[in-house]
């Protein structure tokens, strides 16, 4: 899994300065943590109505993909939808199940809006809104919430 509610000092720009691909874009889009690991990795989230050489469809909707390709088309043309992300957060053979089940994690459904078009700094309340929690009744456990 990838975080996408944590933006990085590192930006777009930069990232395909470095890569040697054309950024049209401003100087303000940021990528985000996607987690602690291969953080040198990037991954790009968009709409699956665009399809690159190895793009993994998440859903219907969402897409995933690592290749130059598509960073090199959203570089040309920033304007569309998507969000950059370095590293991604692993488990081990069945520890995400493990916590599903153990009530660690919530599960909703996929919204484009709450990724693309939602402040990361608004994010998480966003997500909760979605699937009902109020955050006011969650339990202060001492530990990060992402």
């Amino acid at each position: 899994g990838v975080v996408i509610n944590h933006p990085i000092d590192v930006t777009v720009a930069s990232i395909c300065h470095e890569a040697t691909i054309r950024w049209s874009g401003g100087d303000d889009v940021l990528a985000c943590s996607g987690g602690p690991v291969e953080r040198q990795r990037g991954w790009l989230l968009h709409p699956s109505d665009l399809r690159f050489d190895g793009t993994q469809l998440v859903d219907d909707t969402l897409a995933v993909s690592t290749s130059q390709d598509a960073l090199t088309a959203y570089g040309a043309d920033p304007s569309g939808r998507f969000r950059l992300v370095l590293g991604y957060a692993g488990w081990g053979p069945g520890q995400l199940e493990r916590e599903i089940a153990e009530g660690s994690w919530l599960t909703g459904p996929i919204d484009l809006g709450l990724i693309f078009d939602t402040p990361p700094p608004d994010q998480w309340r966003a997500a909760m809104k979605l699937v009902g929690v109020d955050p006011a009744h969650l339990v202060d456990a001492g530990t990060q919430i992402n």
